[in-house]
């Protein structure tokens, strides 16, 4: 199995299982101390995974496996990587060493240079995503759901909401935006067209601003139906 593969589809923790399930066939564990698996992801302070990470990953597979057959890279957000980062990692990807296989794990195909997915064996998931609080199992609305609640009852779940990583959120978004896209296909009207675009509006700032999540989605509660703009 060494060589290049991209993860794309269902939700991030589901495409890290399979990515490290990967990994484990292939005999390397995911560990801390394991010095034959590099784990690249966005750090809290960045929003992206820039050039210098990549070649952090060309220098660590430009030395043989230590205490393996082969050695790992798992990229766990790669749609997170900049253009610039992308094309630094092409030609690894096309000929990587013998030892050597990289996974990307990516929302879509569309998330990454068609460069790279040329470059890759494609995996894609269908799992549903299901995103849920820590320690909880709450019943997360839907798009519809979202759209006949009273005022009241957005804010009660954009505060609750808002305990979510980020990149959850942003993921829950990305969600409900699909949702959101069906259910126009069958029905116009009700404030569904403005709530999509506000959903993207605020999914997009979140991906490339500070802006504090449970003020982005205290803005979706008041304004779910209605054009309007973020006000931080």
């Amino acid at each position: 199995m060494n060589g290049s593969i991209i993860v794309f589809g269902s939700d991030q923790n589901y495409r890290e299982k399979i990515g490290f399930e990967i990994s484990e066939k292939l005999g390397v564990s995911k560990s801390e101390n394991n010095p034959d698996i590099k784990i690249v992801k966005t750090e809290d302070d960045k929003k992206s995974i820039g050039i210098d990470e990549i070649r952090e990953v060309i220098k660590f597979l430009s030395n043989k496996p230590f205490s393996h057959k082969c050695k790992v890279v798992v990229i766990t957000e790669a749609h997170y990587m900049t253009r610039e980062a992308q094309n630094a990692l092409l030609k690894i990807l096309e000929e990587p060493p013998i030892y050597a296989t990289l996974i990307l794990l990516a929302k879509t195909e569309e998330s990454v240079l068609p460069t790279i997915l040329s470059r890759c064996r494609k995996i894609s998931l269908k799992r549903e995503m299901k995103i849920g609080l820590v320690g909880e199992t709450p019943n997360i609305p839907s798009f519809l759901d979202l759209l006949n609640q009273s005022t009241g009852e957005r804010l009660e779940w954009a505060s609750e909401t808002a305990k979510m990583d980020k990149k959850e959120i942003i993921d829950y978004l990305e969600k409900l935006i699909i949702d959101g896209r069906n259910y126009l296909n069958e029905y116009k009207g009700n404030g569904s067209l403005a709530m999509i675009n506000n959903l993207n509006k605020v999914k997009l700032d979140l991906e490339n601003t500070n802006l504090n999540t449970k003020i982005a989605l205290e803005f979706l509660a008041v304004n779910a139906g209605s054009q309007s703009h973020i006000t931080p």
